[in-house]
């Protein structure tokens, strides 16, 4: 007669198999984010907001240059500790300026609401416009499948 812990690798060998179609087959993490973007120098003021959606497999890239200017904004999901969502920004903002900035924010947790912000400045007494450069960004996102994995 066999005993119980010879069955014990089959049984869970069938169960992991059962159970992989479920995992592979479920819907994948789904975000929902907000960013507003402003720069400020003394001779203009530029904004770019934006609602996306993001998953995994699904980044957001919005290309948004101009014919004499290279400005774009991307977005991706991945599984790390929970979710984390990055962005990137690149707006070429004068003929000597351009903002260059990049942040991630931490999502844990589901159906949950979770923001970041910052503020960089930084002066030029050489250019024109001379004086202050700032940038601030606003970003929040919401887990939209509180049952998914």
């Amino acid at each position: 007669m066999k005993s119980l812990s010879s069955h014990l690798p089959m049984g869970l060998a069938l169960t992991a198999a059962l159970a992989a179609p479920t995992l592979a087959n479920a819907a994948p993490a789904r975000v929902e984010c907000t960013v507003a973007i402003d720069y400020v120098d003394a001779s203009k003021a530029e904004s770019y907001a934006k609602t996306f959606q993001l998953t995994v497999r699904d980044p957001f890239v919005d290309d948004f240059s101009t014919a004499t200017r290279q400005k774009e904004f991307s977005a991706s999901l991945a599984r790390v500790d929970g979710l984390v969502v990055s962005i990137n920004y690149f707006n070429d903002v004068g003929t000597f300026d351009a903002v260059d900035f990049s942040t991630s924010l931490r999502i844990r947790g589901v159906d949950v609401t979770v923001s970041t912000n910052g503020r960089s400045v930084y002066s030029n007494s050489a250019a024109t416009p001379a004086g202050n450069h700032a940038t601030s960004y606003d970003l929040t996102c919401h887990r939209m499948d509180p049952l998914a994995p």
